[in-house]
């Protein structure tokens, strides 16, 4: 029973060791890179600070959010496929894909050093003081 058992740890600690060995391999042969606004995301909070104009109404209101703009990166780093995927008010979901759509293009994701299409989900944060 004990040389079923030890067998046993011995088949498994070398599928482990396998499955392991793969991974790491495979993980070095792929080289990608997640898409990126000009600059980092510094630049990006900047940029959000300076162009977004909390709307009147809902600045009185004292309405704050969160409001989460998906959009895909295309292979030239333009922005298309605008969706607003959770939403704070009108106004101010209006004014986040307003500001969104006007940013300028961004670095493309890479897959192996080619760019690729994605999907990116920004949240976009309105609040009051």
């Amino acid at each position: 029973m004990k040389k079923i058992i030890l067998i046993a740890v011995l088949v498994f600690v070398a599928i482990a060791s396998k499955a392991q060995v793969a991974y790491s391999t495979l993980k070095s042969k792929v080289d990608a890179t997640f898409p990126s606004f000009p600059g980092g995301q510094n630049k990006l909070n900047r940029y959000l600070k300076k162009n977004l104009k909390y709307p009147k109404v809902d600045l009185e209101s004292r309405v704050q959010g969160t409001v989460l703009v998906s959009f895909i990166i295309e292979k030239d780093g333009s922005l298309s496929n605008f969706e607003i995927i959770r939403n704070v008010s009108q106004a101010i979901d209006a004014e986040a894909l307003r500001v969104v759509k006007n940013s300028p293009n961004w670095e493309p994701a890479k897959l192996d050093e080619k760019p690729v299409r994605v999907r990116y989900t920004l949240p976009v944060i309105f609040k009051t003081n």
